[in-house]
């Protein structure tokens, strides 16, 4: 096993994906991908949906960091937070949900900062 996922750790994700349109920006989708996928699996998608818009719009595709998820044995995988069993009652990672969340946060606060109102975003 790679030494990041040693003791629980973390792989950071690298950064995101990022298809911008042609002029500038004034609309912002942000595409999450599921469990054990990552980034570029909603290339094709963002792509498809670039050459379908009628607007200006960025394309941001996140990767989620590598983490060991408890309900598959502890294997690495691409998660937004750890799973730790398949059963409707798990318990949830609420450290690993907020982590995720504070980084799609921070990608949304950018996007604010380059002049793309939030209500202009969608994730």
């Amino acid at each position: 096993m790679p030494s990041a996922f040693l003791k629980g750790k973390i792989a950071m994700p690298s950064s995101p994906i990022v298809l911008n349109p042609e002029n500038s920006a004034s609309y912002t989708v942000i595409c999450l991908h599921g469990l054990g996928a990552d980034a570029k699996d909603l290339l094709p998608l963002a792509q498809q949906m670039k050459k379908q818009s009628t607007q200006p719009t960025r394309y941001l595709l996140p990767n989620a960091p590598k983490r060991p998820i408890t309900a598959f044995g502890g294997m690495p995988l691409c998660a937004w937070y750890d799973i730790e069993n398949i059963h409707e009652r798990a318990q949830e990672d609420s450290t690993g949900i907020r982590q995720s969340a504070q980084e799609i946060q921070a990608l949304i606060e950018k996007e604010i900062q380059h002049g793309i109102p939030s209500t202009h975003m969608l994730s």
